[in-house]
């Protein structure tokens, strides 16, 4: 769903619905990822540029920080490499997720260069 930014530096918001993670038996993996290829696609039809994520689904749903990295990672290039936007960011609660998710970009692309 997208609403005005109201207050915030954006000026729009891409609200999205991660799933809780219940052992990675109940489609977990495709739903996160629907998720974020989701908002790409809204990103798209509404021409923006650029899109920030947080870490969908792993605060209180719980899904693994690993796991979800890899998902997010892989669609958020595959979104890219499809021209739906030019950037895409993460934005990460701490510094231990931030060397997740750089260690899962580093072991999906190789070194930043």
């Amino acid at each position: 769903v997208l609403t005005p930014g109201f207050d915030l530096k954006a000026p729009f918001i891409i609200h999205t619905v991660g799933p809780v993670w219940q052992g990675g038996s109940a489609n977990e993996a495709p739903t996160l990822r629907w998720a974020y290829m989701s908002c790409l696609d809204l990103a798209r039809e509404n021409s923006f540029s650029s899109v920030g994520f947080p870490a969908v689904s792993c605060g209180a749903y719980g899904f693994p920080i690993e796991k979800a990295a890899a998902i997010a990672l892989k669609t958020l290039r595959q979104g890219l490499e499809e021209k739906k936007l030019a950037t895409a960011a993460m934005y990460l609660y701490s510094e231990s997720a931030f060397t997740t998710w750089s260690e899962a970009a580093h072991s999906l692309f190789g070194p930043h260069q």
